[in-house]
């Protein structure tokens, strides 16, 4: 698994860290600290699942202080669409991504199990593309690569991380937003905090009331056709 910055578009990350900095837990995807860019669907489920985790759970000023990439430079929305940030200022914003768009802290289970370190790990890895030799870090370095973790039959065979990241460092989503949408609403319907997927959104977020959308079901949400 890979997270990255494709050279030409520095605004792709494959992975999130905040995956790899939990990666000892097999509910990797509940246990991401902070989800960014969280579709509807995100804020929707976490609302039916995590109605009163911030109650149980009080994220305390000295935690938020403790996160060791709070006070970097960041740069604005608007550039990270444009693909203008700097290759420096696009780590430290992909790392600070709770800052330009709510997000919700989803807690792993009180249960976890553990991704152990396997017997073997991965020293030497190299690989030949159209007549060029390349080992691991020079693959790393051409394609901006800020994290990478290697599991091999669930345990942990390779965990790296650069441009300053490490275990505790969170990384913007992108995509595998869809994933933790999918875990939560399938752990909101199991418990019952979602009745029906043909339920109206507002029912679960009722500050969607009168906006676009009111009469939208979940399942319009979740297959991204609520018009």
């Amino acid at each position: 698994m890979l997270l990255g910055m494709a050279r030409t578009s520095p605004t792709i990350a494959l992975l999130p860290i905040a995956l790899l900095s939990i990666a000892r837990v097999a509910i990797a995807l509940l246990s991401i600290a902070r989800v960014a860019i969280a579709p509807l669907s995100i804020v929707l489920a976490a609302t039916a699942v995590l109605r009163t985790a911030s109650a149980q759970n009080p994220r305390s000023a000295s935690s938020r202080d403790s996160y060791p990439h709070a006070t970097e430079p960041i740069g604005a929305v608007r550039e990270i669409y444009d693909g203008v940030l700097s290759p420096a200022l696009a780590v430290s914003t992909f790392r600070n991504i709770d800052r330009l768009f709510p997000t919700r802290r989803v807690p792993h289970s009180p249960s976890p199990l553990p991704l152990p370190p396997a017997a073997v790990t991965l020293k030497t890895v190299t690989f030949t593309d159209r007549g060029t030799r390349y080992d691991l870090e020079r693959y790393l370095d051409l394609n901006r690569v800020a994290g990478l973790l290697v599991l091999s039959g669930g345990r942990v065979a390779l965990e790296r991380y650069r441009f300053g990241n490490t275990a505790r460092t969170r990384w913007m989503s992108m995509s595998i937003a869809k994933s933790i949408t999918s875990t939560l609403i399938g752990a909101a319907l199991k418990q019952g905090r979602i009745a029906s997927l043909s339920d109206a959104v507002t029912k679960y977020v009722p500050a969607l009331t009168g906006s676009a959308y009111d009469g939208v079901s979940v399942r319009d949400v979740l297959t991204m056709s609520s018009g």
